[in-house]
This record gives C-alpha cells, structure tokens and sequence, in this order.
C-alpha cells in the first residue's frame, strides 16, 4: 500500500489525517514511527580517551493514529543520550547510537502492552 504522505510528521495536522484516510485503504490505524541520531560520537568500543564533548544522543517517537475518527489514540517519545565527561580509560565499552534506539523502541513497545 503506498501512503501519501510518505513522511507522517508527530501530531498531522486533520488534513493530512484526511488526506491518509483516503489513501490508506482499509486500514483502520497508521503506526508512526520517528527514528533520529541526534549525535553519534561513541562507538560500541572505543579506544583512546574520549572527548568530553563526545555523545550518542537518539530520540524515537511513536503515534497510533485511528484514522475512522481522525484522532491519535497513543503517543510516546523517548530521548537517549549516553556521555562519559570522566573518561580516563584506554579501551572502553559503550552503547552505539543503533542499538539505542532499539531499545528506545522496546520501551515504547512495552508501555503499549502495559496500556492493554
């Protein structure tokens, strides 16, 4: 199914609403989903002395909006940064930004199912 508009912005406005009701076919919901990498300085394994600056910084949003009211029935969004400013180690492990948003994603699954 192609859905017009391909990018659905956090919060469509009632004609972008209207305009996905009649593009979306038999649907009922849209699900959408905002992945970022705001910032993505820290490797999973990083060696040397990290910058004090360095930062991994993700944010992931999520909206279920029914379109046979035109509403949004679910909203959640997450920020997630990771930053060492005491870095004094050689080698260090870390959270790369991919992995972040993951389990940015997860969390956001699990207070759906908390909700049902």
């Amino acid at each position: 199914v192609n859905i017009y508009p391909s990018e659905i912005p956090i919060h469509p406005t009632p004609e972008i609403i209207k305009q996905l009701k009649e593009t979306a076919g038999d649907f009922d919901y849209i699900i959408n989903v905002i992945a970022e990498k705001e910032s993505e300085d820290v490797s999973s394994m990083q060696i040397g002395n990290l910058d004090p600056s360095d930062k991994n910084v993700v944010h992931v949003s999520m909206e279920i909006i029914n379109l046979n009211n035109q509403a949004s029935t679910f909203y959640a969004s997450i920020r997630s940064e990771l930053s060492d400013n005491n870095d004094n180690k050689d080698f260090s492990l870390a959270v790369d930004a991919n992995s972040m948003l993951r389990k940015s994603l997860k969390k956001i699954l699990k207070r759906i199912e908390k909700k049902n």
